[in-house]
């Protein structure tokens, strides 16, 4: 099990230390902060499988060995529940998500726009 964690207000930034082999389960738990409803388009990419639930709901997967995978949801202005689980079969270990409201392009998900579940920054899984 870890000893010492970097915990950072982005779903696609971490690290353990020391190292924790895989196969392993990664979740980060926050909020997303949309300022104009409508269509917004997110991509996952990666290895190993990429989940994203918003609200409660599974809205995007990227299973492992596809490629990225691109996902529109509509959404209402305001604060939205965003749950990223991602599952490392093996080594190399990365993934992103990225994110475009609407008329806009793809990039990563501003970090003023992402807000953590403090309680649920760190946790280890038996």
């Amino acid at each position: 099990a870890p000893d010492a964690v970097h915990t950072t207000p982005a779903a696609d930034n971490f690290y353990y230390e020391p190292v924790v082999p895989e196969p392993y389960l990664a979740g980060w738990t926050g909020a997303l902060r949309v300022e104009r409803s409508g269509q917004h388009t997110f991509r996952l990419q990666g290895a190993g499988t990429v989940e994203m639930a918003i609200d409660g709901s599974r809205v995007a997967l990227k299973p492992a060995g596809a490629g990225s995978r691109t996902h529109k949801l509509p959404l209402e202005a305001g604060e939205h529940q965003i749950r990223i689980e991602y599952r490392s079969p093996a080594p190399p270990s990365e993934f992103r998500v990225l994110w475009a409201p609407p008329d806009q392009p793809l990039a990563p998900i501003p970090l003023d726009r992402l807000t953590p579940d403090w309680e649920r920054l760190f946790r280890i899984v038996e």
